[in-house]
């Protein structure tokens, strides 16, 4: 029997929160948006298995003798509803990434208004976005949104036949170039990063008109915030030394405060590869400097993924804490941070990094316990706690138990 559960719209609703999912209900429901009632009968349906959608209970045939009040419902009208159902579904989407997104939803506002000749609406509205887009961040969209508001600034003196604001035109290129060239060299960056990962020597590297012309005048670029961190960091992949390094880094603690949070994350993330190249070519005088990184990633919360801490970045900081034998900042952090983890695997998690730290000190008999008590589901931790415990019996004497 054919189940629902493989269609592209379950597996997509079962993505769904119970907040989100809501949320959808009421946009099928609204008259605006859907105004064909098998439609909403289809979801009412669905509904009722949300959000398990356990295989037994998606039966197309059941499916269909419910939607039918008793009789089956047609195979064709139940994938006609399907399909009305999946389309709803994506634009549901499309909106609620629209309504993350105010200053992008104000340029459309006013391009409507100017549509409609409201000039005096318009004006009201785009005072009101100039006020609120005093913005601490800066980032590549930033720049691609403001030069949209400038070239519709520019369309709405021109409709009004009013060619005295040039510096619109000016402003609107700034912000063009700002936006173009921030892309263009966070690309090049990936690129050699990538390149890197996959042993790739003989990659076409980015050198094209823009390229060179951030090269050219880096400086008078240093005013945008992505593109001197990007800047430096491309020097950095090129040119592999401590001056580089040391640049990058200056540039990165110099505008972190004006820096979007995943430019951020990424500027952190080539420090530290950066650092732990250094370290598995022998040089371990790195270990403190991406100790010191990845210390800030968490006091800055650029490690958090929707509110979680992924248990590698758990694992590293401790790794890298006893490394450097900072036991008590370990100790600390293990505690602190382990409310932090996902409930799923914080036992586990903390059991390994405390009976690490246990090995550290010396403490053996504190080690087994943990080690035993836990069954580990990633094969990674499964075998790091291994190893740990092969040490801890080595360093017990307890040849027995090690053979």
């Amino acid at each position: 029997m054919k189940n629902l559960s493989d269609s592209n719209l379950i597996r997509l609703l079962s993505r769904f929160n119970k907040r989100e999912f809501r949320r959808f209900r009421s946009y099928v429901l609204s008259p605006y948006v859907n105004k064909h009632e098998g439609t909403i009968g289809l979801l009412d349906v669905i509904s009722n298995y949300f959000p398990d959608f356990k295989v037994g209970d998606l039966v197309e045939e059941s499916i269909r003798r419910e939607l039918g009040n008793g009789l089956p419902l047609a195979k064709a009208e139940l994938s006609l509803r399907l399909t009305y159902l999946q389309r709803l579904t994506l634009e549901f989407l499309a909106t609620e990434e629209a309504r993350k997104d105010p200053a992008q939803t104000r340029i459309m506002q006013l391009r409507a208004l100017r549509g409609k000749e409201q000039f005096k609406l318009y004006e009201k509205l785009e005072k009101k976005s100039i006020e609120n887009d005093e913005s601490p961040t800066f980032d590549s969209r930033y720049y691609y949104q403001a030069y949209q508001r400038f070239e519709e600034a520019d369309q709405f003196q021109n409709q009004k036949a009013q060619y005295n604001k040039p510096e619109l035109i000016i402003e609107k290129q700034k912000m063009l170039n700002a936006f173009f060239l921030s892309e263009k060299i966070k690309d090049a960056c990936e690129l050699i990063q990538r390149a890197r990962v996959l042993k790739k020597e003989d990659f076409e590297r980015l050198d094209d008109f823009g390229m060179k012309e951030i090269q050219k005048n880096s400086e008078a670029y240093d005013q945008y915030p992505p593109l001197a961190l990007y800047n430096a960091i491309y020097q950095m992949l090129l040119i592999d030394n401590v001056e580089t390094f040391a640049n990058a880094n200056s540039v990165l603690q110099n505008y972190k405060q004006n820096l979007s949070k995943p430019d951020l994350v990424n500027g952190f993330n080539f420090l530290l590869n950066f650092c732990i190249k250094k370290v598995n070519e022998g040089d371990r005088s790195w270990l403190s400097t991406s100790f010191s990184l990845y210390k800030q990633m968490l006091e800055n919360g650029l490690l958090e993924i929707d509110g979680i801490l992924p248990e590698w970045h758990y694992k590293n900081l401790a790794t890298n804490g006893l490394l450097l034998k900072e036991t008590n900042w370990v100790f600390n952090f293990i505690h602190d941070y382990k409310g932090s983890l996902n409930p799923e695997i914080a036992e586990n998690a903390f059991a390994y990094n405390l009976a690490a730290l246990y090995h550290q000190r010396g403490e053996y008999e504190k080690v087994l316990p943990l080690l035993l008590q836990v069954e580990y589901k990633d094969w990674r931790y499964s075998l790091n706690a291994k190893v740990l415990l092969l040490k801890t019996y080595y360093d017990m004497d307890e040849e027995e138990a090690l053979l």
